[in-house]
């Protein structure tokens, strides 16, 4: 049953470095008060964009 359970958990190891490599090339943007200011972020949690119509 070891031997299973450890497998078990190479696989979610696996499965989980997918996802943080997945999340990793997302991004997401958002604005607040109307459009008054915009943020980008990324899945590396980067604010690679912020700012405001006009700026």
């Amino acid at each position: 049953m070891n031997r299973n359970f450890l497998k078990q958990a190479q696989q979610i190891q696996a499965r989980l470095a997918k996802a943080q490599e997945d999340l990793e090339a997302e991004t997401v943007e958002g604005s607040a008060g109307g459009g008054a200011v915009r943020v980008v972020a990324n899945g590396k949690l980067k604010i690679p964009g912020l700012g405001a119509p006009g700026a």
